[in-house]
């Protein structure tokens, strides 16, 4: 699974949907990989246009947004840190 920034946008982590695969395995597979790396998942909030798991590596929060629009989903996370651990989960895969 190939990650990604935006524009120097440092607190959005996406993924490139190579594979062409639909949205929902790519959710599923973004959570499989979250949980074995032992994050904690928390609460989802429903949206209008997407949905939003709370969750927790290290001590640090950080989000799951998983859009219904066909965008795909990606993660948030405002701390330094723990969003270059997120990257380093994701480039080990």
């Amino acid at each position: 699974m190939k990650s990604f920034y935006l524009d120097n946008d440092m607190s959005h982590l996406y993924f490139a949907n190579c594979e062409k695969r639909s949205d929902e395995e790519e959710y599923e597979e973004i959570m499989s990989i979250l949980r074995n790396a032992n994050c904690k998942i928390g609460k989802s909030i429903m949206g209008p246009d997407c949905d939003v798991i709370e969750c927790e590596i290290d001590g640090v929060s950080f989000d799951v947004i998983h859009t219904i629009d066909g965008d795909g989903t990606f993660l948030y996370c405002n701390h330094k840190a723990g969003m270059k651990k997120l990257e380093c989960i994701f480039t080990e895969v």
